[in-house]
């Protein structure tokens, strides 16, 4: 299966207090160490989705990927998930898409992995922590204009936990830690 993964990095990070996606995470920044863990599970090219900050941030991406900016990042995930969604599905082969944040930084490489290979290219395969379905979450080709149309703060979780929507639920209760505040991440090391 053709996977590409979109990586969302484009908010502002007003608990953290400073722009998070730079934070040092274990010799890394928390965006390089998050396309570093994607990018041993995905076949396709990898998405970086920014928006505040970004002037700051491109430069320090120390991988090849493609940097997609949300020049309505204020909006909230759901609009960068939008844009990421748009421009990665004009690359006619891919059977899906694997969306992540940058800063759960417990989610690594095998994570991924275990989503991109139960992904069988016709349902959506989503991690579980606590009582709902969340990112990381790979979808396939035939929710690509769904996930164009989001806006808002709740980003794909609106699609992910909607009782309509087939999805594949893997137990990933790690998921559910993501570094919000300097004190999450010194939790996180």
């Amino acid at each position: 299966m053709m996977i590409a993964a979109i990586i969302l990095a484009a908010g502002q990070s007003k608990r953290f207090g400073r722009c998070k996606q730079l934070a040092n995470f274990n010799g890394k920044s928390l965006l390089n160490h998050a396309i570093d863990e994607v990018r041993q599970a995905v076949s396709g090219p990898i998405y970086v989705v920014l928006g505040a900050s970004r002037d700051e941030i491109a430069p320090t991406i120390t991988t090849v990927v493609e940097v997609v900016v949300n020049s309505n990042w204020t909006s909230g995930m759901g609009s960068s998930i939008a844009v990421g969604v748009a421009c990665a599905a004009r690359q006619n082969d891919l059977d899906g898409i694997l969306i992540a944040v940058c800063d759960q930084v417990r989610v690594t490489q095998q994570d991924y992995r275990h989503l991109t290979d139960r992904f069988d290219g016709r349902s959506v395969i989503s991690a579980q922590y606590g009582s709902a379905n969340g990112v990381p979450a790979i979808f396939p080709r035939s929710m690509f204009s769904a996930l164009e149309k989001l806006d808002g703060e709740i980003g794909a979780r609106r699609i992910l936990n909607k009782e309509s929507s087939p999805v594949t639920k893997i137990p990933m209760d790690h998921a559910g830690f993501d570094v919000d505040t300097p004190l999450d991440l010194c939790v996180a090391t």
